[in-house]
């Protein structure tokens, strides 16, 4: 589904209750009119036909490593008119990164 860039910022998220926020970029992406229709269409089936299991996938490249990054924590966020609030799809995920694999 293809995304188009809003707007970003730099923000702070929380991380837990006994710990600080941590500094984040936001990226507020919108999908294309085909995207937003192919989503409708997947949450009227999970509607209509309930099943066990539904897998949704989010492809989140990036344009490059930040130096000396470790690892990055992700968010992904879904909302579906500007009327509803977020709803979390990715809460705070981890990637680690091995500075061996980048010639580091």
């Amino acid at each position: 589904m293809t995304l188009s860039l809003l707007q970003t910022a730099r923000e702070t998220r929380s991380t837990g209750l006994f710990s600080r926020d941590m500094a984040v970029s936001t990226y507020t992406l919108a999908l294309s009119p085909s995207g937003a229709s192919r989503l409708r269409s997947a949450q009227q089936f999970v509607l209509a036909e309930n099943p066990d299991n539904f897998e949704f996938g989010v492809y989140a490249p990036l344009a490059k490593m930040p130096a000396g990054a470790r690892e990055i924590t992700f968010w992904a966020d879904l909302r579906l008119s500007s009327k509803e609030q977020y709803m979390p799809l990715i809460d705070g995920a981890k990637f680690m990164f091995d500075a061996r694999a980048a010639g580091g």
